[in-house]
């Protein structure tokens, strides 16, 4: 079981809200393109409900723009246009959705007609957005919980950790990649850099079982637009823990991965952390 998400450029056909249940997961595209004046996509909701008997709720959030408030309309990053579910679902959404970390409870009432058989893999919804630079989308359990739940017509409660949950990049040159969660172990991902209104508070929440495990990491997508710059992660306290040296590669495009370890090699504890780029003497 898992949720992910699947990248299609407009116009589509068949509409978003078709069954997509034939089409496999190493199929799913996670990688899109983005300009400066802004590359469109539709990003459908897909539930892998293999074992389930059809979908009847599901409990999320999503993540984008280093978690800038206000970032679904902010013209950087990644902005997201609208949003629409699939099927005759209630919504239950907090009032800045879809602004980045917020979440969404999706019910089906299917009470009355019974409950669909929609193959393997469920389109729940879609966002419509737009890439003007390198970014993230990244689906999460809502805020302050660790896990998201999904619901199936017969009351049965699946929870999906962080690594059950899909992500989609967009990078100028389509190189960066999202995840598949339905192949691979999803890690958590945060955005963070110059092109984003506040750099400097960056929040990444680590939200796996103590103790972090061993051979865990992080990927941070730095998008310094004056080039690479080195990332420093700071505790809730403000307390400086490690220090990333700038990534390689493309100017102003860098993956840097931290190993959820402080500078003495300490494992890090859950809980919240921010993310700051730093020159090199700051």
């Amino acid at each position: 079981t898992a949720l992910s998400l699947h990248l299609a450029r407009p116009p589509v056909t068949p509409p978003p809200c078709s069954a997509l249940g034939a089409i496999s997961c190493d199929t799913l595209t996670v990688s899109g393109m983005s300009s400066e004046v802004g590359e469109h996509y539709y990003a459908y909701l897909l539930a892998s409900i293999g074992g389930l008997r059809g979908l009847s709720g599901v409990r999320f959030g999503i993540d984008y723009d280093g978690g800038t408030p206000g970032g679904a309309t902010n013209g950087q990053g990644l902005d997201i246009l609208s949003w629409a579910v699939c099927g005759p679902a209630s919504m239950l959404y907090n009032s800045s959705w879809p602004d980045p970390g917020m979440s969404m409870t999706l019910t089906w009432d299917y009470s009355t007609t019974g409950c669909p058989d929609l193959g393997s893999t469920v389109v729940a919804g879609y966002f419509y957005v737009s890439a003007y630079s390198a970014d993230i989308l990244r689906l999460t359990p809502p805020a302050g919980e660790t896990t998201v739940e999904i619901t199936d017509c017969g009351f049965t409660l699946r929870e999906l950790d962080v690594t059950q949950l899909g992500q989609a990049a967009f990078s100028p040159d389509g190189s960066l990649s999202g995840c598949r969660p339905c192949t691979n172990a999803c890690q958590a991902t945060s955005a963070v850099g110059g092109n984003h209104p506040a750099p400097e508070n960056a929040r990444l929440e680590i939200l796996s079982a103590q103790p972090v495990r061993a051979g865990a990491q992080v990927n941070l997508l730095a998008t310094s637009p004056g080039g690479s710059a080195d990332l420093a992660i700071f505790d809730i306290s403000g307390r400086r823990i490690r220090r990333l040296p700038a990534a390689s590669g493309t100017p102003g495009n860098g993956l840097t991965r931290w190993d959820l370890r402080d500078d003495s090699g300490h494992a890090v504890t859950p809980g919240l952390y921010f993310v700051r780029p730093r020159g090199p003497r700051s």
